[in-house]
Formats: structure tokens, C-alpha cells, sequence
């Protein structure tokens, strides 16, 4: 069942439209957004409690790393930002935009700081605090320096083509692509 039908994600897509088509369509579009986001709280409660033999039958890894990408377009369209300063100054906490400019840090900034850094502690459990791939993906930015590649080990060239091997050997399966529209493609 798809939340979007065919004409409004082709409006959706083609931004090009009239004013009152576009405003409309964004509108519905809106509205359904704001609908879906209202169900994660039973999404939550079915996840919490339905049996894991049940729920493994209907989720995916994708659908974690989907909604982890959901998850980051929403912060980058709330505007989260990081937070630089010294913990024993807290007058001078900042956010820090992709700009590079500062801004004095605001309450809520601290109070979303706080709350990723929750989440994300949460979340490395899943991933561990010496897991090999961190030194991997490390050795595979040092390969591709001309300085750096002979300080690569043959361990490391092994870990590498470890990880080389998996990611051509799991297929993973993937979600829908958004793509442009079969008119914006011609």
C-alpha cells in the first residue's frame, strides 16, 4: 500500500507545474506526511510487543538503514546542528552550521545534542567500540593517499579485501530508488 498515489508523486517530482497544481499537491502530500509521522507511536508499540518471530517477518536491514536516511532528512531539514565548545563554559556553547558559521547555542539545540548522543550510544551497541570495519574504512582512505599506501600492512590489505569481498557477495536488497520522473528522464 503506498502512501502517495501515482499523480501526486509525479507532482511531487515535477516541481515545474503551476502555482495552484504544485501548492495543492503539497498540501495533500503535507497532510500525509503529517499522518504517517502521527503512526510511529503505534509503530513503536508494535515493534515493543509483537513476538520477534512475527516481526522478523516483515522487516528488513534495509528498513533499518531507511529509516536511519528518513531519520537524517529530517534533522537536516529541522536545521539540527552540532555543537562546539568547552564543557566548563557552557556561555560559550555554539552550533556550528555547514558553513562554518557559529551561533550561541540555544536550549533546544542542547536538549537535540543530548538526545542524538543518547540515540547514538544506543545504536553502537549494535555496531561495538572495536570493530574492526572503523580500522578498515581508515586503511581504505589510506589507500587511496600515495603517501599513505605504503604504511598499509598485508594484514590490512586482508581486511580490506575482506570487506571488498563481502560487499560484492551479500546482495543486499534495496528499496525503491527515488528517481526524477519518467518525463525528467528523457
Amino acid at each position: 500500500m503506498s502512501l502517495l498515489t501515482d499523480i501526486e508523486r509525479e507532482r511531487l517530482r515535477d516541481r515545474s507545474r503551476d502555482a495552484k497544481t504544485r501548492a495543492s499537491n503539497d498540501v495533500r502530500i503535507r497532510k500525509k506526511l503529517r499522518s504517517w509521522v502521527h503512526t510511529l507511536d503505534d509503530i513503536a508499540l508494535i515493534t515493543e510487543y509483537l513476538p520477534e518471530d512475527q516481526l522478523i517477518k516483515e522487516i528488513t536491514d534495509n528498513d533499518v538503514y531507511f529509516l536511519m536516511g528518513i531519520a537524517k532528512s529530517f534533522m537536516k531539514n529541522l536545521r539540527f546542528m552540532p555543537m562546539v565548545g568547552k564543557s566548563d563554559q557552557p556561555e560559550g556553547w555554539k552550533t556550528k552550521t555547514d558553513a562554518g558559521a557559529e551561533y550561541p547555542a540555544s536550549d533546544i539545540d542542547i536538549d537535540r545534542s543530548l538526545t542524538i548522543k543518547k540515540i547514538i550510544d544506543d545504536i553502537m551497541a549494535y555496531h561495538g567500540d572495536n570493530n574492526p570495519i572503523d580500522y578498515v574504512l581508515m586503511i581504505s582512505r589510506m589507500a587511496s593517499i600515495p603517501e599513505l599506501q605504503s604504511k598499509i600492512t598485508e594484514g590490512d590489505r586482508k581486511g580490506l579485501e575482506r570487506l571488498t569481498e563481502s560487499l560484492i557477495n551479500y546482495n543486499r536488497p534495496i528499496h525503491k530508488p527515488i528517481g526524477k520522473s519518467k518525463e525528467t528522464k528523457k
